[in-house]
């Protein structure tokens, strides 16, 4: 009799265990944590194949350090604000932006220039590596006629791109001089 309720006692438990274990600790399919996603490894593909479609116009562009630090503190500010205003943000002057961390667009000429902003969300859920986040990335910015026009135009000479990750999103920040 003892044996019959340590084994259902000890039973319970390992079938409880059994059958919600999955549920509380399976992150969905394709679901990857933050941690799996490689930042750098994403700016560096963006940036690549960006150069690959302005090579096509014998342009190139360079990653400018500092442009590219301003875009990350901005894409961190974006993913950690209330996902409606993004759009708030989105519409801000981003020179004067940029210029309040002290940096101007100075061109190879000496002009200055404006600079430019492009943003991106996606829900990173969607997305099984770094790969897949940068072609779905670009297919997005080469879709829309204004960002691919800013990210083809032949006087940007500079770009700095911020990737932030938020509990459920991607932030991919460009800034353009």
């Amino acid at each position: 009799m003892k044996t019959k309720h340590l084994g259902i006692m000890i039973g319970i438990p390992i079938v409880f265990f059994v059958l919600f274990f999955p549920i509380v600790y399976y992150p969905g399919p394709g679901a990857p944590s933050t941690e799996t996603i490689d930042t750098q490894l994403f700016e560096t593909r963006l940036l690549d194949w960006i150069n690959t479609e302005r090579e096509k116009q014998s342009c190139g562009i360079n990653l400018d350090g500092v442009l590219d630090g301003i875009a990350a503190q901005q894409a961190t500010i974006i993913a950690n604000t209330d996902p409606k205003t993004i759009q708030e943000i989105d519409n801000q002057n981003y020179t004067q932006v940029v210029n309040s961390y002290g940096y101007e667009c100075t061109k190879e000429n000496g002009t200055i220039g404006k600079i430019d902003g492009i943003i991106l969300r996606s829900v990173h859920s969607k997305f099984l590596n770094v790969e897949s986040i940068t072609d779905w990335h670009m297919t997005q910015l080469f879709e829309h006629d204004e960002a691919r026009d800013m990210l083809l135009d032949p006087d940007l000479e500079k770009i700095g791109i911020g990737i932030a990750i938020s509990d459920e999103n991607i932030f991919a920040l460009h800034h353009l001089c």
